[in-house]
Formats: structure tokens, sequence, C-alpha cells
């Protein structure tokens, strides 16, 4: 048996923050226009990895996280549920967040063959096939904030140990999913793709995939000054589109096809703001992929999308191009794998923006202080491009 102390990242009810004040040190961060607390709060985990309860899980201790767009999303949904739970029990609550993070092995179950003590090792959000040993497939966790975790063996994949934490916790989701959309697409050498909202993580993960196997590829962004970054990734053209319904206006598609003349592929991460116009650019015999929506929070302050998918539209320009649409959630564990092995050889990159440090030897306060910044770089720094990580010292 083993019991360690775990010092855990957490959101907080209002009423908790309340009853915290003097003992946990407390830093508000504005996610869409909501103030959320957040502090770091110590938690005693005992793994028995003899127990039959125990026999197909793992104790991860963490190296490092990052959050990911859907985060935006679990953070302002869960603080609301934990706020009207504090009203009605009248008693305060916490949270962990994230899914993405990167650690080490540091206890196993009996019937665990295939991971040792020592492995380093990241989350594994296998999607699509059976369960395995009763573990259904997903995401691997939303406590990537907690300093250790109990999970189930299917959920991590092992990694090379000179693979660094930050890297290492920014890779799995981004990996996984831009492996599996490319692979389902079937292109080659030579292809023409598009890429739209070329800065979020998602397509830097398409981006760097397409570079590694010789396909041309353009793309679009909001940003005027992430042109040449996207430049700089191979991209061959860099198309600045209006934040006011991309690829909506008239100008910008004609402007993408004197350029391109139109392209056989579209991997798009956001489908309620590029599936129509996407379309409208494609090829007869074209292949469209997405892997999500940009308007994930309709539940705050009662927002909705500005743009509205015609699903007549969209099904009569499939049938007259002949175009092949799918979605995507996730990945394989063989997309992840053959995605690590592409890094190891130098194939495939990552795009890191910034990383920052949690040092135990520092105060929780100064802790928190660097948490709040993480998260702000994470979900607010219009200036950021790529992804962000939180590297527990």
């Amino acid at each position: 048996m083993k019991k360690v102390e775990s010092s855990n990242l957490v959101f907080l009810s209002k009423k908790l923050v309340e009853r915290a004040a003097c003992s946990w040190p407390v830093e508000y961060v504005e996610i869409n226009g909501i103030d959320i607390p957040f502090s770091i709060i110590p938690e005693d985990v005992v793994f028995d990895g003899e127990s039959n309860e125990n026999r197909n899980l793992v104790l991860v201790k963490k190296g490092a996280m990052s959050c990911n767009y859907r985060e935006k999303a679990y953070l302002l949904m869960s603080h609301q549920q934990i706020n009207q739970k504090s009203e009605e029990q009248n008693k305060g609550y916490f949270l962990p967040f994230g899914s993405e993070f990167s650690g080490r092995i540091v206890a196993t179950g009996k019937n665990v063959s295939n991971l040792r003590i020592g492995d380093h090792v990241i989350g594994n959000g296998h999607y699509g096939s059976a369960p395995i040993d009763d573990e259904p497939p997903g995401l691997p966790s939303n406590s990537a904030s907690t300093q250790y975790e109990i999970l189930h063996y299917a959920k991590v994949l092992k990694i090379d140990a000179t693979m660094s934490p930050g890297v290492a916790a920014s890779f799995s989701l981004g990996a996984q999913t831009a492996g599996s959309m490319v692979r389902k697409s079937g292109i080659r050498p030579g292809d023409t793709a598009l890429v739209t909202a070329g800065s979020s993580n998602t397509s830097l993960f398409i981006i760097n995939a397409l570079r590694s196997i010789g396909a041309e590829y353009c793309v679009t962004t909001t940003s005027q000054q992430n042109v040449e970054k996207l430049r700089q990734l191979g991209a061959k053209e860099a198309f600045v589109l209006s934040k006011e319904g991309p690829l909506q206006h008239k100008e910008s598609l004609e402007a993408i096809m004197s350029k391109t003349g139109g392209v056989d592929y579209v991997f798009d991460p956001f489908f309620d703001i590029y599936l129509e116009g996407s379309l409208k650019l494609m090829k007869m015999g074209g292949f469209y992929v997405t892997c999500g929506v940009y308007n994930q929070f309709s539940f705050v302050n009662g927002a909705r999308s500005a743009i509205k998918v015609d699903l007549t539209q969209v099904l009569q320009f499939m049938i007259l191009k002949n175009l092949r649409i799918t979605g995507n959630c996730l990945g394989t564990t063989s997309d992840l794998e053959r995605a690590l092995s592409d890094f190891k050889k130098g194939k495939l990159d990552v795009t890191i923006d910034s990383e920052y440090e949690l040092n135990h030897h520092s105060s929780d306060k100064l802790n928190v202080q660097t948490l709040a910044k993480f998260l702000n770089r994470s979900f607010n720094d219009k200036e950021r491009f790529g992804k962000v990580s939180l590297n527990f010292m």
C-alpha cells in the first residue's frame, strides 16, 4: 500500500472561498466574462496495488499539464454546477481540471504487466474501440491538475524518457486527434489541403502532421500577426479572415479560390464557423473532416453562435461535388503511437508557446499566482501561438 500527499490545483465554489480565505491563497481568472477562483489544496492519496479494486490501475505522479479548448467549457459548466450545489447544500466544493498531462508511474495494480514503476507516461484518449478490461474509451482524465492520480492502465501510454515533461504534457490529445483526421482523409504527398483556424492547437498539430507526409496546405487565420508564423510552419498561403463570420464573405472565398484553384481536403476544428464556406472551396470528390465546435458556451449568459449552419446548403454541395464529409473524435492508440514514433524520428514537431513552473520549494501563494498566469496565457492571451504547459518541479 502506498500513501502520498498530493498538492492539487483546483477551482472553488464561492462558499468555499469564503470559508478558506484565511488558509488557502486564492487567485481569480476571468474566463468568458466569469471570474473563477483557483487555489492549491492538499489531499492524501492511498493506493493498494494488491486489492482487486485496483488490479488494473496505476498511480501516476504528474510532471506537467496543459489545457485544451474544451477545458474552457468544462471549467465554466462545472463552476456553475458547484456554486449551485454549494447554495443548495450550504457547503463548499472544489474540483480539479484538465485532460492532458505527463508523469511517471509510482505504483501499479497486480494485473498490470505493460507498465513498471518509473515509466514515463502521457494520457491516452483512445476512442472508437471496445472497452479494455471494462475501461470505456475516451479522455483519460478531467483531473490533470492533481499531483497524483489513479488511472486505468489503458488510459496512459509509455513514452521515451528523453521527451521533456512540458512537451509530453502538450502532446497526446492534439497529436492523437490530428493523426486520426489525417489517417481518415487518406491524403498523400502533393495533395492540396486547407486547414482552418490555423493558430488553434488542433490545427497546429494537423499542420505539423501534413508537413511530415509532404502534403501541400494553406491555412486560414483571423490574426495578421500569425501569418508569418504559419508560413514558417510550411503553409503555402495564410489567408487572414474577418473575425465576424470567417469564410462567409464573398471576398474571402474569391481570394482563396484565386490562389488555390480549390482544394482536395479540408481539416476543420470548428464546423459551426467554417463548414459551409469550406465546401465552396473544395474540388470535385474532395474530403472534409471536422473534430469540434467553436461555440461551446451557450449556457453562459445565454450566449449563442452568430453563425448558423444551413444543412440544406451543406447537403447540396456534398451531392453536387460528390464530397465526403466525416467527423472525428480523438483517435486510436495506434494514432498516438505513430505520432510518438514520428516525433522521435524528428518528423513531427510540437508547437510550444510557453512553459510555466510550479516549484514545491515556493510558497502556495506564489504557486497559485503562477497557476493564474498559466491559465490566462492558455485561455485569454491573444498573443499565444501553440501549447502552454505548467510544469511541476
